[in-house]
């Protein structure tokens, strides 16, 4: 079983130089290091430099001794990757593929308050978890609004959310 080699887009080219985006390889230094020692061998190739992070490969080559066409067919023959001049469009589409979304706020916040309950929970063996510390907390703020007279909106709006919370199972 033969794997795909990585499809390589052509970002910027002059004579000598060459940008390149491999988008399905960024973040992988194992991946742009072998590539780097792998084009040592190439002849013409003067410069390999590359950028982890964006999936980036710039290469200096000397145009008398080498092509653009020459360092594909060597980077293909030795499985290094595909090259491919297609425009930015397929471009954007393969990086949408190769990045990971990342989480919301507001996942990442209910993961670590469901990890609080869960502790609180294990700790006191079931008898306190945050929907029981969040009533008790909305009670006592509200009986103290209610005693300094903030009836209307403080006091009603703790024990009201309290009741609420009181009811729910």
């Amino acid at each position: 079983m033969t794997l795909a080699l990585a499809q390589a887009y052509l970002i910027h080219q002059i004579p000598g130089r060459v940008r390149l985006r491999i988008a399905s390889r960024k973040n992988q230094s194992d991946y742009f290091a072998g590539l780097s020692a792998a084009f040592q061998s190439c002849p013409g190739v003067e410069l390999c430099r590359f950028k982890v992070e964006t999936g980036s490969l710039l290469i200096q080559y000397a145009p008398d001794i080498t092509s653009w066409d020459e360092i594909c067919e060597y980077a293909e023959d030795h499985d290094l990757f595909v090259c491919s001049d297609v425009g930015p469009e397929a471009l954007a589409e393969e990086l949408k593929k190769a990045a990971r979304p990342l989480p919301s706020v507001a996942q990442l916040a209910g993961e670590g308050l469901m990890f609080v309950d869960d502790t609180l929970s294990a700790v006191t063996k079931g008898l306190v978890d945050l929907k029981s510390i969040y009533l008790l907390t909305h009670l006592g703020f509200g009986v103290r609004e209610y005693t300094r007279g903030h009836i209307m909106s403080p006091a009603f709006t703790l024990l009201w959310r309290a009741l609420e919370l009181a009811k729910k199972k």
